[in-house]
Formats: structure tokens, C-alpha cells, sequence
């Protein structure tokens, strides 16, 4: 989580410092994520289309148009 919070950072300008390690660990915390698209492939014949960096920059830009409408349910 940290490395993807970083990257989005970086891809929209990084606008601010992140702050990891702000709040303490939670219990339940989930140190390792994996993901693995071999048996999409395998039995559905799937292959990803966007980049991870194409798909940030993609919802990035959702958000920043969304929240430039004014009367966006993300807007504070």
C-alpha cells in the first residue's frame, strides 16, 4: 500500500508529503498483498490492457474533473 500511495503521489505531482506511520498499526493489519492474473489467463484467456500507471493516471484524472464540478458527492 505504501509503494502504490507513493506512486500515486508521484503521478499527480506529488502535492504533498505522505505521512506513514501517522496512526498506529491496526491488530488486523495486512502486511503482504499479492495478486496473480495466471489463472484469468489460463482459463479465461485474459490479459490486462492498461498499465498500473495508465490506470492511476486515469482515475486521477476522474477525480480531478469530478471534484472540479463543485457538486461532486467527494467534494468536502
Amino acid at each position: 500500500m505504501r509503494d502504490l500511495a507513493l506512486r500515486i503521489l508521484e503521478l499527480m505531482g506529488n502535492p504533498t508529503a505522505a505521512a506513514f506511520g501517522a496512526l498506529p498499526d491496526r491488530p488486523t493489519e495486512i502486511w503482504r498483498m499479492y495478486a496473480d492474473a495466471t489463472k484469468a489467463r489460463e482459463l479465461l484467456g485474459w490479459q490486462p490492457r492498461t498499465t498500473l500507471d495508465e490506470g492511476l493516471r486515469r482515475t486521477i484524472d476522474w477525480y480531478t474533473a469530478e471534484l472540479a464540478r463543485g457538486d461532486s458527492s467527494f467534494a468536502p
